[in-house]
């Protein structure tokens, strides 16, 4: 499960192009600190692979070109520090350090950095693979609309690509992830992530690498929850009027957080998006996730002790497993924040988080990461529990991509209730959109060329 697999060299290359990866702190593998001004300009032809970036490398401003590797021993395998067209080369770009040296030899004698990618991956937890095909709208002719489907063969067409969409997911974050697995920091950014919704998926996951697990884990739920608002900068909130509990509340937390002993390096307020809906609040999302950790010697433990316990794979069996999983989250509650969005902004009490988050959560980070654990401890009965547990998993809201399948494959005359729509047929339609609508692979979709079609 540690195999790059199927990352190659233009994966990586768009992954510096579109910058999709966390810049804070940014440092090369012998330490230098690296500010990236302009990734630089695209080179199809010989040479490195990107002209006229600029940098800032411990201070000193640089223009030059970006040399891409899988790993960092390419450069020596591909013979560049014999070639002197790459001279030119200010930083050297890789995936994966797997050499011993810290610098990149050019041939002229001189060292540049190299830059490791893979700690800073920006993206939904487990997409990677899935970004080499790049998300785009889709075109107005899809050759299934308009046809008549062969619905039980949709469905199993559905259901094979949500098997497949577990498998490259687990596979990914394995890819992602330094040996040996640290699975509770994994679960964490993955529920961080999940908690962060569509509009703040990227600062709660930025947010759980700043400050990990392990240094938040011991504490109790308000000092958590001072660590990550401060960390955030969600706790400077400027000249109020707060009402006198809302102001005591308030400066507890910032005491707590200023006696941190472990402070890291903050963010910036404007990476939230705190106009959202009040339910979604970072604040309150924050709230919730600095109860789930809180005194827990393994954060990914509590999963697994519910899972091993199914004795049978009875329909009964897996929908009380899973209402125990969905409860965890569920569960959650906060005296401050059950009727807050937040400081001093009351709003009606509700769940910290709702079942329908909750449900995502089990999909997107729950059975990920129980399977590659399964698969990493070679564990059959507990990777046939999370196999049968997202099959029985019933369907979940949708969301801008299944919608588009939706409306493309599904008409009156066969609604998409024909095929008994559940979640892991959901994750099936998104798989297909990632593999072949976004692609434009018309040529060879599974529903057109499967059979899915009379």
């Amino acid at each position: 499960m540690t195999d790059l697999g199927d990352v190659d060299e233009t994966l990586v290359q768009r992954l510096w192009q579109d910058q999709r990866f966390f810049d804070f702190n940014l440092c090369a593998t012998d330490g230098r600190l690296i500010q990236i001004l302009k990734a630089g300009q695209s080179n199809s032809g010989e040479g490195p692979d990107f002209s006229q970036a600029e940098l800032i490398i411990d201070g000193q401003h640089l223009t030059g070109q970006i040399e891409i590797h899988v790993k960092s021993s390419d450069w020596y395998k591909h013979r560049h520090h014999l070639d002197l067209n790459y001279d030119g080369v200010v930083l050297h770009v890789v995936f994966y350090d797997d050499d011993l040296n810290l610098r990149t030899r050019l041939q002229n004698g001189q060292h540049v950095p190299t830059l490791e990618l893979r700690p800073r991956i920006d993206l939904p937890m487990g997409d990677l693979l899935a970004y080499k095909q790049e998300v785009e709208a889709f075109d107005a002719y899809c050759q299934v609309t308009g046809r008549r489907l062969n619905v039980d063969r949709v469905a199993e067409l559905l259901e094979r690509l949500g098997q497949e969409r577990l498998v490259s997911k687990a596979e990914s974050i394995s890819v992602l992830s330094q040996q040996p697995i640290d699975f509770d920091q994994l679960y964490y950014e993955a529920v961080m992530e999940g908690l962060g919704y569509s509009q703040n998926r990227k600062p709660f996951r930025e947010l759980a690498q700043r400050v990990p697990y392990l240094q938040i884990s011991t504490h109790d739920p308000l000092t958590i929850q001072a660590i990550l608002l401060g960390a955030a900068r969600l706790l400077e909130i400027g000249p109020s009027h707060l009402p006198e509990a809302d102001q005591k509340h308030v400066s507890q937390l910032i005491n707590l957080w200023q006696s941190f002993t472990t402070r890291t390096d903050q963010m910036q307020k404007a990476q939230w998006r705190l106009a959202v809906r009040p339910a979604n609040s970072p604040y309150r999302r924050l709230a919730a996730i600095s109860h789930l950790v809180a005194g827990q010697e393994s954060f990914f433990a509590n999963c697994l002790s519910l899972l091993v316990q199914v004795e049978d794979l009875s329909r009964r069996n897996l929908t009380r497993i899973r209402r125990k999983l969905s409860a965890l989250f569920t569960s959650v509650a906060d005296p401050y924040w059950q009727n807050r969005f937040g400081f001093g902004k009351i709003k009606k009490e509700e769940l910290l988080i709702g079942k329908n988050r909750a449900a995502d959560l089990l999909v997107n980070a729950i059975f990920s990461l129980a399977y590659l654990w399964a698969q990493e401890n070679q564990d059959s009965k507990l990777q046939a529990t999370v196999e049968a547990l997202y099959a029985s998993q019933p369907k979940l809201q949708d969301n801008q991509v299944t919608r588009q399948v939706l409306d493309r494959i599904f008409s009156e005359e066969q609604p998409a209730k024909s095929i008994s729509p559940n979640a892991k047929k959901q994750q099936g339609m998104i798989k297909l959109y990632q593999d072949f609508c976004a692609a434009k692979s018309c040529e060879i979709c599974p529903i057109v060329y499967g059979g899915g079609v009379d």
